[in-house]
């Protein structure tokens, strides 16, 4: 039995009373009733097959949640590499550690400290800027589980910040070792915010297809 538009419409809302609230994941549902109920021989009513299915429908939206949150940090990983591999990476870690010795020389160690940590936290405070920015701006958090666990791409960069200050003294007793520790936290921070602006892109294209598909 062939569903027509508004039994597609149906299953979205059911879906939504259900409290399953991103549109992602229930298109993805709905491409499967769809298809798992059209291949049924002896059709039920669609409510009734949707009451037997709904218990699976939100395993698979837990499921999809913890995939989500993990293969974003895989992709996090991803863009490091990128930037590894890159010619441009070896050149400005040249310059910035020559820099900096030159620095550990001729300013005391406060000023030192200081000086090591000012693009770190200035990468940072972009970052909060960015993401108060984009999340009222566009207000796609509510609406997608993409979006809704985007962010948490900062969460492992900015853990690197927290395990700093227990280690704050040993790292100044060694500074090839404190610029290593806060080149490594800049250059996964500045990944992280180069990822999100990426799946940025490809989440505003994908809000305005569901809103068209499921309207």
């Amino acid at each position: 039995m062939e569903l027509t538009k508004e039994d597609i419409l149906t299953i979205n809302t059911y879906l939504k009373k259900k409290d399953i609230k991103f549109a992602d994941v229930r298109l993805e549902l709905i491409d499967h009733l769809v298809s798992e109920y059209e291949s049924l021989d002896n059709c039920p009513d669609l409510d009734s097959f949707l009451r037997k299915r709904i218990t699976w429908c939100k395993q698979v939206s837990e499921a999809k949640a913890k995939t989500m949150h993990w293969g974003y940090q895989k992709d996090l990983w991803k863009r490091v590499l990128v930037f590894i591999k890159s010619p441009y990476f070896y050149l400005i870690t040249f310059v910035l550690a020559f820099l900096y010795s030159q620095l550990y020389t001729i300013l005391s160690l406060e000023l030192f400290e200081k000086a090591v940590l000012f693009p770190f936290f200035s990468v940072i405070v972009f970052q909060f800027i960015f993401f108060f920015y984009n999340h009222y701006k566009y207000r796609l958090k509510i609406k997608l589980l993409s979006a809704n666990y985007l962010f948490n791409i900062f969460s492992l960069p900015h853990l690197l910040l927290y395990m700093f200050t227990p280690f704050k003294e040993f790292f100044l007793e060694y500074p090839q070792l404190f610029i290593g520790y806060i080149g490594f936290a800049l250059l996964l921070n500045i990944a992280a915010l180069v990822e999100v602006t990426s799946k940025q892109k490809k989440i505003k294209k994908e809000y305005k297809f569901l809103n068209d598909v499921l309207a």
